[in-house]
Order: C-alpha cells, then sequence, then structure tokens
C-alpha cells in the first residue's frame, strides 16, 4: 500500500477506509436494536468477519484523530468482543482507550474527543452496575447527562435530532435504570424526559421501550400501581410491531412479572418461556 499509494493518494484513501468501516459499525451496531427477526444474528456474524479491519482502522482512526469514527469503530468491538463472551479482551481495549480520553480537572471531556468519552463513562458505568455500586454508577451518570444536555444544545438540526436519538435519549434511559434500581421515585422524571424527546424525534422505537420501562418501574414498586402499569404496559404495547422480538419479549416478560404479582407462578412461567423462544434464533 505504502509502495503503490505515496503521499497524498494513500492519506486519501486512509481517510476513506476510516469512513466506510466506521459508517458499517455505526449501521450494524445500530440494526440489532431494531428487534427485526434475525437482526441481532446479522450484526454478531458482520461485525464478528469484519473484527480484525475494525481494529486495524480504529488504530487508523486515532492516529487521525477522528474521534467519533473512533468511538463508532470501538462501540462495535465492544459489543462483539461482550456479546462473545470476550470480556477480558475488551478490559484490555478499554484500558488503552480511557487512556486516550482522560478527564479534565473538572471531570470534563477533553475538547474534541466528547464523542469517544461518552463511549468510555458508558462503559465505566456499566461495570459499576454490574458490580452494584450504584451510587457511583448514578453521580457518574448524572454528569455524563450534564455534558451530554449542553453538547445537545450547541448542535443545530438536523444533527440536533441524530444526536438526541443516539446519545441523549439512551443517556436519560440509563439514569432512569440506576435510578430504579436504587428504587428511586424520580427515576420517572428521566424515563418522561426521554419520552418527550423520543415523540419530539419521532423515534417510535425509543418510544416503546422507554413505555416499557415505564411499566416495569411501576411493576417494581410496592405497592403495585396498577392504573399507572396498564396505562404504560398499554403504550408500549400499540407500539410494538408484531416482527419486533425485543419488544414483543418485553412485554412478555411485563405479563410474567403481572402474573408473579397476582401469585400466579404457572402462568409467569409461560410468559417467561415465551419470551425466551422469541428472542433465541430459530437454530
Amino acid at each position: 500500500f505504502e509502495r503503490r499509494y505515496p503521499g497524498a493518494d494513500g492519506e486519501r484513501m486512509r481517510a476513506a477506509m476510516v469512513t466506510l468501516i466506521a459508517a458499517i459499525c455505526a449501521i450494524f451496531y445500530r440494526h440489532a436494536d431494531s428487534g427485526e427477526r434475525d437482526a441481532y444474528e446479522r450484526q454478531n456474524q458482520t461485525l464478528g468477519l469484519i473484527e480484525p479491519t475494525v481494529r486495524r482502522v480504529l488504530d487508523e482512526a486515532i492516529a487521525a484523530e477522528r474521534w467519533s469514527d473512533a468511538r463508532n469503530l470501538a462501540a462495535a468491538l465492544r459489543r462483539n468482543l461482550i456479546q462473545q463472551g470476550r470480556r477480558p479482551e475488551w478490559r484490555r481495549l478499554a484500558a488503552h482507550l480511557q487512556a486516550l480520553v482522560p478527564d479534565g480537572a473538572n471531570g470534563d471531556p477533553p475538547p474534541g474527543r466528547e464523542s469517544l468519552w461518552y463511549l468510555m463513562q458508558e462503559d465505566r458505568i456499566e461495570d459499576l452496575v454490574r458490580i452494584h455500586s450504584l451510587a457511583e454508577a448514578a453521580w457518574l451518570q448524572e454528569r455524563s447527562l450534564q455534558e451530554v444536555r449542553l453538547e445537545h444544545t450547541h448542535i443545530e438540526n438536523p444533527g440536533a435530532d441524530q444526536f438526541a436519538r443516539e446519545v441523549l435519549i439512551p443517556q436519560l434511559r440509563r439514569m432512569g435504570e440506576i435510578r430504579k434500581e436504587q428504587r428511586h421515585p424520580d427515576a420517572v422524571r428521566h424515563y418522561l424526559e426521554a419520552l418527550q424527546i423520543a415523540q419530539r424525534v419521532q423515534s417510535a422505537i425509543d418510544e416503546q421501550r422507554i413505555a416499557a420501562q415505564l411499566a416495569a418501574f411501576y411493576l417494581s414498586q410496592e405497592p403495585v400501581d396498577w392504573n399507572e402499569l396498564r396505562h404504560w404496559l398499554t403504550y408500549a404495547s400499540e407500539l410494538c410491531p408484531p416482527y419486533d422480538r425485543i419488544g414483543q419479549a418485553q412485554l412478555k416478560i411485563l405479563d410474567g412479572g403481572i402474573a408473579l404479582a397476582h401469585s400466579q407462578p404457572a402462568e409467569a412461567v409461560k410468559y417467561l418461556q415465551d419470551s425466551l423462544t422469541g428472542l433465541l434464533p430459530a437454530d
């Protein structure tokens, strides 16, 4: 490559390769969350096939300081490695990436590298949630959410709507989930803010997922607020197409939880088995 494409020609081709592979990673990463039949398998197989290329191109993106592309490439590697049970490999790569986006004196992201910093913050927070260190996870999530809100105000449409779908809504949903795990009632506030944004940017899939999260929140409360639970369960059900296996599984899990709350364990088991059948590949 160096002999055939010296100088500026080589730089242009390397830049094109970074753009192409980062775009492929971003598309397949989001496609898996669509809930469409076989979407998860297509994502897993495709990213698995191009993993060596993604690793090489990630190095190119970092060398060129193309941080948004680096974020998409790293996010795809993270999902692929964790899905394949290769978490130690991801942890080694994450340590390298984290060193590239150190927190500033006030805990702020390094200028120009915000996109990769958000990914690494998300990774740190999810690790804290996994070990149930919820107070620290909530603190980091709140700090990250403040940065995301600030960045969102500086983006003009249509980029602002895309940023809201890809960054702000997931951040708010994660904050809601952490607060729910802490059994804190202000989880609802974060879910509702995410829902309002999803309605504004016309993201039906986000609306459906958030409505299901709200139903799960009310199911987890003692005593259960059955009116709120039924409202959000109906909302989530009406927005969920039959082909959306993630959304359909969420609804069946909620039905199972409701059956358990009504002391109907056999019915709950059936709902949960149905949710697993819908989620697992056909083979």
